[in-house]
Parts: C-alpha cells; sequence; structure tokens
C-alpha cells in the first residue's frame, strides 16, 4: 500500500527559499487589513504599520504564530466521529458553489435548482469514499441571494450527517453555521468537536479583504478549523511564474494563519491552496495543466514544511462536457492526489473548471477514487491466497469459476469491481458510462436515507424557517415568494 506520497516535492533548499521569499514579502510589503479589530489585534501582536491599509507582519510574529497553530487537528460529522486529518489520509470532498448542473438525462447544462441539492447531497452521504461535503455543492439563481443560501443550507444539513467543510458566503452565513452548530453540539463548545470548517479565502494580491476579516475574527473566536485558501491566476492576479506564484500564495495563506491565531491562539488552521493560472492567448482560467499540479505539489511541500495538512482540489478539467478530456484529466488527476498523499482531496463530483456540478460525475470520481486506491495498494502472498490446494484439485483444463475464493472474495468484495464503468463485450449495443451512472444514480438516491437524529431536524428546519421569514421580509417579498 502506498501510504506516503509517490511524487516528487520540492527540495528543502527550495522550499525554504520559498519561506523566505513569503516573509519578506509580508515583512516588507505587507498584507491590507481593513477591519479595527483585527488591525488591533495584529498591532498589539506585533505588527508595523505601513499605509492606511497595510500592515508589515515581521518574521518573529509569523514564527511565534506558526508556533500556536495546533498540529493536530481533527474534524468531526455530526455523530461526533473524529477524522485526523494528516498526510496521507486522502479524505475526499464534495464540490462547492457550482455555477451550473449538468442534467445527464438531456446532456445539457442548466441553472441549479433547489430540487437538486437534497439528491446531491444525498448521494455524498451514502457513498463510502466521500468524507465530507465542500459546503453548498450549487449556487441557485432563483430566489438569489441570502434566500437561495439558505434554502441549499437547509438541504446540505438535513441529507447529510458528515462533516460540512464549508465556504461561508458573507458573515450572515457564519453566524447561522455557528448557530448550527450549537444545535448539533447539544449544549457543549461547538469548537470541542466541530462539525463543520470554513475557508477563508484571501484576494491576491496581498488582501484578506473586510468580509474575510469578519468571518475569521468570528471562526477564530469559537476555534472553529480554518482553511487558509488562497487562490491566486498565475499571470494575473499572480506573478507569471511557478515560483512567484506560490511565494505569493504561501505569504497570504501566513497571513490568515496569524490572524487566526491573534484572535485566538490555538484556533486550527490548514492549507487549501488554490493556485491556477490564465491561458495568456484565450484569457481561460486553466485548472487542469501541468503548472497546476506543479504548483499544487510546491504548495504541499510548503504545508509539510510547516507540518501542516493541506487540501488539493482535483483537477477540474478544462473540458465543458463529459468526453475524453475530461476523463482523462479527472483520471491523471486523481492518480496524481492519491499518489501526492494530501490529507483531502476535493471537488469531486464537478467539472469544467469548478463551474458545473453533476451527481454522475460525483459518483464516477467516487468509483475512480476506489479503482485508484486499490492500484496503489498492495496484495496479499500467503497459504491461503497462493491457493495451491485448488490448484491441485483443479484438472488440466478446469476452471475456478466456483472454487471457494473465487465465491468468498466475491462476497467480500476484495477484488475490485464496478457498477458504473463499462465492461460490455462488442456484442449488443455497449451502454456508456454515463448512463450506467445515471440510472445507478437514481438507485442509490431512492433507497438512501440520512440518519440525521429527528430531533436537530426539526430543529435545524425550526431555525431556517425563522431565518428564511426574517431575510424574506427584510427584502420585502411575500411568503409564497421564499417557502421551501
Amino acid at each position: 500500500m502506498i501510504n506516503g506520497s509517490a511524487l516528487p516535492r520540492l527540495p528543502k533548499a527550495d522550499v525554504e527559499r520559498l519561506h523566505d521569499a513569503s516573509l519578506e514579502v509580508l515583512a516588507d510589503k505587507g498584507i491590507a487589513i481593513y477591519d479595527d479589530t483585527l488591525r488591533g489585534l495584529l498591532l498589539n501582536a506585533g505588527a508595523i504599520p505601513s499605509t492606511d491599509q497595510l500592515l508589515c507582519l515581521p518574521r518573529s510574529l509569523v514564527e511565534w504564530a506558526l508556533s500556536q497553530a495546533p498540529r493536530d487537528i481533527r474534524l468531526y460529522d455530526m455523530a461526533g466521529n473524529s477524522m485526523r486529518l494528516e498526510a496521507g489520509s486522502r479524505f475526499l470532498t464534495t464540490p462547492g458553489d457550482s455555477l451550473h448542473f449538468y442534467d445527464s438525462a438531456t446532456e445539457t447544462l442548466r441553472d441549479p435548482q433547489l430540487a437538486d441539492v437534497g439528491p446531491y447531497v444525498r448521494l455524498a452521504d451514502a457513498l463510502p469514499e466521500i468524507a465530507m461535503t465542500r459546503g453548498q455543492p450549487m449556487t441557485l439563481v432563483q430566489p438569489e441571494g441570502i434566500l437561495g443560501i439558505l434554502l441549499v443550507t437547509e438541504q446540505l444539513l438535513l441529507n447529510t450527517t458528515k462533516h460540512h467543510f464549508i465556504s461561508p458566503i458573507g458573515v450572515d452565513m457564519v453566524d447561522v453555521w455557528i448557530d448550527m452548530a450549537s444545535i448539533v453540539s447539544r449544549g457543549e463548545a461547538i469548537g470541542k468537536r466541530p462539525f463543520f470548517s470554513a475557508m477563508i479565502c484571501p484576494v491576491s494580491p496581498l488582501r484578506i479583504g473586510i468580509e474575510g476579516e469578519q468571518k475569521l475574527l468570528a471562526l477564530a473566536n469559537h476555534k472553529i478549523p480554518i482553511a487558509a485558501t488562497c487562490a491566486p491566476i498565475m499571470g494575473a492576479t499572480a506573478p507569471y511564474t511557478q515560483a512567484g506564484t506560490l511565494a505569493l500564495l504561501n505569504a497570504e495563506n501566513l497571513a490568515v494563519l496569524v490572524s487566526a491565531q491573534v484572535v485566538q491562539p490555538g484556533t486550527p488552521v490548514f492549507l487549501a491552496p488554490a493556485p491556477c493560472l490564465m491561458d495568456m492567448v484565450t484569457a481561460a482560467i486553466c485548472m487542469a495543466t501541468p503548472e497546476f499540479f506543479q504548483m499544487h505539489l510546491g504548495a504541499m511541500s510548503l504545508a509539510e514544511y510547516y507540518g501542516l495538512p493541506s487540501y488539493h482540489q482535483l483537477a477540474h478539467t478544462d473540458s465543458p462536457s463529459l468526453d475524453y478530456q475530461a476523463g482523462l484529466e479527472r483520471g491523471l488527476s486523481m492518480l496524481a492526489w492519491w499518489l501526492a498523499g494530501p490529507a483531502m482531496i476535493g471537488s469531486a463530483g464537478q467539472f469544467h473548471k469548478a463551474t458545473v456540478a453533476s451527481p454522475e460525475q460525483l459518483l464516477m470520481d467516487a468509483e475512480w477514487y476506489r479503482h485508484v486506491r486499490t492500484l496503489c495498494s498492495s496484495f496479499a502472498v500467503n497459504d491461503e491466497e497462493l491457493a495451491l490446494d485448488e490448484i491441485a484439485e483443479t484438472e488440466p483444463g478446469g476452471n475456478f469459476l466456483i472454487g471457494r475464493r473465487t465465491l468468498e472474495h466475491l462476497r467480500d468484495g476484495s477484488v475490485f469491481s464496478t457498477q458504473v464503468f463499462n465492461r460490455d463485450s462488442l456484442q449488443g449495443t455497449p451502454r456508456p458510462a454515463i448512463e450506467r451512472a445515471r440510472e445507478r444514480v437514481a438507485d442509490i438516491v431512492n433507497s438512501h436515507s440520512p440518519k440525521v437524529p429527528a430531533d436537530i431536524a426539526d430543529e435545524i428546519r425550526g431555525y431556517m424557517g425563522e431565518r428564511l421569514r426574517s431575510a424574506g421580509k427584510r427584502d420585502g417579498l411575500e411568503p409564497h415568494q421564499f417557502s421551501r
């Protein structure tokens, strides 16, 4: 079994050079901080004012913050079961905030609808390969804004008990999730066994942003695990070099870590770098190029240098359809990330530059995850598995179709089998994998019931109902316009 990394990391000297470059950026240029509370905490901790917004973070402050950040980071599901984030854990997550939905029945893209959300999340809950959700899987057009976000969040909470790794849209949604954590924890301090973690996404170059700063304050005050998620675009919001992009990315993620520690020392922070690049010919954002993987492996090298776990996205595939290119880019990225061995692998069930959610893609990604896990595992060589007794008992020219081990291994699943990928013969009309996946998705969604405790589900519905009524009245809507 490949437990560690089988892909090369940056040499230690290069990692240290990137680290030093990031500290130089923070000490000389600084990071823009707009929130007065966070600004005051950073100044008290030793930050140096540069301009009205920029604060320079000296090396000593960054090193202090790194010493305060815990290395043993655990995430919890709704039932209180824990997952330890560490190199090689490879927890697979769903995508977040997709702008489109792939309707496999019509083979078209359309706007996501509320009716899409529950089944999608229920599918993720049923798939054992999926360890957690990545927040709201898709963004509604109708109703838009906070109403749509609340409705999607309610479906998310009612259709899975798995951990929620969210990207909260607006400070209000951080408050909602903190309230949800209070309901789920039943009176226990919500930072003790947090059933959600949250991304804080700096805005390259060198800003966390007022909204991000306020979200960070709320999360760190409760010691909710924070993912520092800088997403620079090489050539657009970052230099057109891998090393320059990584130096900037790392500086911004370290600024998030420092900010979290001055708010509440010991706040769990892990790294979730999301670098990509701009195609200078088409101006398209690319998320499946060799440089994409190079930068992610470089960022993973930095995370390991700090002793922090990291989250990395699957190649979202730049293809706008589930075609050969999509399969190649997804398959290669799943293999690459399994071999690299990060703590978390993200965005299963999404394609075309992180914009399209697809239940069939989610199922196929889970299937491919099993495939790669099996490929990278070893097999036993012992008296039982050598099966010399069966070989001795079988006549030359015979077969092993009804042998004891054949039947046992068929039942125990130790030999990889698939209900999605096409293994049909050329006789008749082979069924495309997407068609098989669509049927399998329907079977799973129709038969699976999430195990959200009834009392918690009732409290969630009641709370969300109040929030929806309040938001609807604030926007001047009639009740039927924001009802479920």
